[in-house]
């Protein structure tokens, strides 16, 4: 019994570790989009990320997911940044400061379960965006 009571904890634990990172990360990832929609008076680039935010959470939750739920939200973020800045040059300043400063906050302080892996996330991050025009 103290078995089952610990192995629901852990994945309470595990459940809630899981969603409030990804919440915070769709609520400033949508209102970074509303945001240069209409600085730029067009549909920004950044609305790609809601919905595949949204489709990875809710496959990671039918499919029970609940350790290395970090891994495909890291290659979101690295593949975004390359996407955005390497193939299609989209720099506004917005994307430019959310793709610089949330994604290391994201990646190093929410996807790493390790000073090691947050160093190895921080490298690669700093190599993507090496390019930004702020």
């Amino acid at each position: 019994l103290r078995q089952a009571k610990e192995r629901v904890a852990w994945i309470t634990w595990a459940v809630i570790s899981f969603h409030i990172p990804l919440l915070l990360t769709l609520i400033g990832v949508t209102l970074s989009a509303t945001v240069d929609t209409i600085r730029q008076g067009a549909l920004s680039i950044i609305w790609i990320l809601p919905p595949v935010f949204i489709l990875t959470g809710l496959v990671m939750h039918i499919y029970q997911v609940h350790e290395g739920w970090q891994r495909p939200l890291v290659t979101i973020c690295f593949a975004y940044i390359f996407f955005t800045f390497h193939l299609v040059g989209y720099h506004t300043t917005i994307n430019d400061m959310g793709c610089i400063w949330f994604a290391a906050l994201y990646l190093g302080l929410a996807c790493a379960s390790n000073a090691r892996e947050s160093t190895v996330y921080l490298a690669i991050h700093f190599a993507l965006v090496w390019n930004n025009h702020l």
